[in-house]
């Protein structure tokens, strides 16, 4: 299925219209430059739920003949004025859920391919209510090669709620986690383009059941991958081989390494040396798990590549807003950035609500792995989840799964400028408005 919109750049305060378009407004009284470099920004969407279903367990009112989204940004985008300007996106229905954590989606190295999990099922027709969203099982690979025109190409089914996927640097193989799979957390699948091989699946030892698997990413190398056990508030890292019959095998590489309370994911910095991991310090003790969480944080792992026993360590630890749910890292691995969900995403008439989140920026030191917090930053936006920087670094991009109005209940990514000496962000005014439920970005540089 195709979709082709126009993006409208301009000054002021833009009407946006209850047509699946694509609107990008800027809203300060002056323009901030923003020159997002790379090839391609993507996002995705999941129209299903308003994000107050977590707390009060109501989808919300359906949006007619709005679906879950993927949306495909082409880059740069360069605007310095309010001259008008148009460009054209591509778009296409695939099915996901903000319910997994913000790693449903991602994209092979050449950028001609992308994957998509299936966390939960699309919602029935009838169904009002949080719990009533069925299952899902799917893992789904698209063809970028016309960006314009994304096409799904290849389904397998990899188990009861996938969680979240990563390929690796070989574009070959991808990781999937599952959480209602006793016996099979990890799953490996052998992917050629778009076509999927046989799947894989593998048990990592875990503590307290379901859920204690959420985030997985590969290092640099492609010989090993990071993997955060949630409910034992650690970092496990896993080698894996290949025999000569084609078939994988893995294995704990070193010991976990504890962390902060509930670790969700993490990147490795480019040379592999470290791993920085993101946690959002929920638990049995905190007011409804998560809504009264107090602020998360980062940590700095240094990792280990070489030797019999590897040792694997902490080296830092720094505070982030509450509930850092997401997390992006910079082409160069100096700047990593934390969007804050704070209690956005509580219903309206709820106390507790904050109306507004919020982003924190941070620098990695490369040789020490220190890291460092340069500031904390208003977001007017609904349960931030994902986030991007551009291929230099000098701009981010951050996704609100709605904005805090009163009329049209759409989606939004919201573009910042990093400025340097000392690292901040400023705020360009630039946004762009797509499928309500965005939780994900990524970019293909």
């Amino acid at each position: 299925m195709r979709m082709r919109y126009q993006l409208l750049f301009a000054l002021g305060l833009l009407a946006i219209s209850a047509m699946s378009g694509v609107t990008v407004a800027q809203t300060l009284d002056r323009a901030v430059p923003l020159d997002f470099q790379g090839r391609y920004l993507i996002s995705l969407s999941d129209a299903d739920m308003l994000p107050s279903a977590y707390v009060d367990g109501q989808l919300g009112e359906r949006q007619t003949g709005v679906e879950d989204t993927l949306t495909v940004f082409p880059l740069p985008i360069a605007l310095r004025n309010s001259s008008a300007q148009s460009l054209t996106v591509g778009q296409v229905n695939v099915s996901n859920a903000v319910t997994a954590w913000p790693f449903s989606l991602t994209v092979a190295p050449n950028g001609r391919s992308a994957f998509v999990i299936e966390t939960s099922e699309p919602a029935p027709a009838t169904a009002t209510q949080f719990d009533e969203l069925p299952v899902g099982r799917r893992l789904r690979s698209l063809d970028l090669n016309d960006p314009m025109n994304p096409q799904v190409v290849d389904t397998i089914e990899v188990g009861n709620r996938p969680e979240a996927v990563d390929i690796n640097p070989q574009g070959d193989l991808l990781l999937v986690t599952t959480s209602l799979e006793p016996g099979k957390q990890i799953h490996l699948v052998p992917v050629n383009g778009t076509k999927f091989g046989q799947l894989q699946s593998f048990q990592v030892p875990v503590q307290n059941g379901a859920g204690a698997i959420t985030g997985v990413r590969w290092h640099p190398s492609g010989r090993f991958f990071a993997v955060a056990l949630t409910n034992q508030d650690a970092i496990a890292f896993y080698q894996v081989n290949r025999s000569n019959d084609g078939r994988y095998q893995i294995q704990l590489w070193g010991e976990p390494v504890s962390v902060s309370q509930f670790p969700v994911g993490g990147y490795f910095t480019p040379d592999g040396q470290f791993f920085v991991t993101n946690s959002v310090h929920w638990g049995e003790e905190v007011d409804d798990f998560f809504v009264g969480a107090p602020p998360g944080s980062l940590t700095s792992i240094r990792f280990v590549a070489e030797g019999n026993m590897p040792q694997h360590r902490v080296v830092s630890t720094v505070q982030t807003g509450i509930s850092p749910e997401g997390m992006a890292m910079s082409r160069d691995g100096r700047l990593i950035a934390t969007p804050n969900m704070i209690r956005s995403y509580v219903p309206w008439d709820d106390p507790r609500l904050t109306p507004y989140s919020s982003i924190s920026l941070f620098t990695l030191d490369p040789v020490t792995g220190q890291l460092q917090t340069a500031g904390e930053y208003p977001l007017p936006g609904i349960l931030p989840q994902g986030i991007a920087f551009d291929a230099n670094g000098q701009n981010l991009a951050v996704t609100s799964a709605i904005d805090f109005d009163l009329t049209e209940r759409r989606g939004t990514i919201h573009f910042f400028r990093v400025q340097s000496n000392p690292p901040r962000l400023e705020p360009t005014g630039f946004k762009a408005s797509v499928v309500r439920g965005v939780h994900q970005l990524v970019l293909i540089p």
